[in-house]
């Protein structure tokens, strides 16, 4: 008897890889699809995170050190 559907599933798509060249091939082009869409969307990512921090970075010029203007 079957516990769960999931493992029934999941049995038979290892059985589905195991037996068929083209199931792999297919398998394999989805995997390397996805890894792609996830590396460019890490890039796109990078990109905007350092759009944000060179938009709001002060220029050095502007920055004043502060024992520039203490009192003694």
């Amino acid at each position: 008897m079957i516990k769960s559907r999931v493992g029934l599933l999941l049995g038979g798509a290892a059985l589905l890889l195991a037996l068929s060249p083209e199931a792999r091939r297919a398998v394999r082009r989805w995997a390397v699809k996805g890894t792609e869409g996830v590396l460019d969307m890490t890039d796109m990512a990078k990109s905007a995170g350092a759009a944000v921090q060179r938009r709001f970075a002060a220029p050095s010029d502007t920055i004043i050190p502060s024992d520039r203007h203490t009192q003694h």
